[in-house]
């Protein structure tokens, strides 16, 4: 059984940011660097690595907003959103 918790948007954005910008996030990033033994990856600036990560999961995370609401922790269609 799956319980639904109601969540402010303003939170659910905290909590994901605040886990975005941590040093656990930094470390499976790097752990993941490591694992894919790319030169040029492993060359890469680390601050670089990190932003460019970081912003594509904010980008990633903005369209799932923008296409869905957060009802309950459930993604539910945004009616002006849907395709005809």
């Amino acid at each position: 059984m799956f319980f639904k918790k109601k969540v402010t948007i303003e939170d659910y954005c905290r909590g994901k940011l605040t886990r975005l910008f941590s040093q656990e996030r930094e470390t499976a990033w790097d752990d993941l660097r490591i694992r894919c033994n790319d030169a040029h990856l492993n060359q890469a600036d680390r601050k670089a690595y990190y932003d460019n990560l970081r912003a594509a999961m904010i980008q990633r995370e903005r369209y799932v907003k923008g296409r869905c609401y957060v009802v309950g922790g459930a993604g539910i269609p945004n009616a002006s959103h849907r395709e005809t």
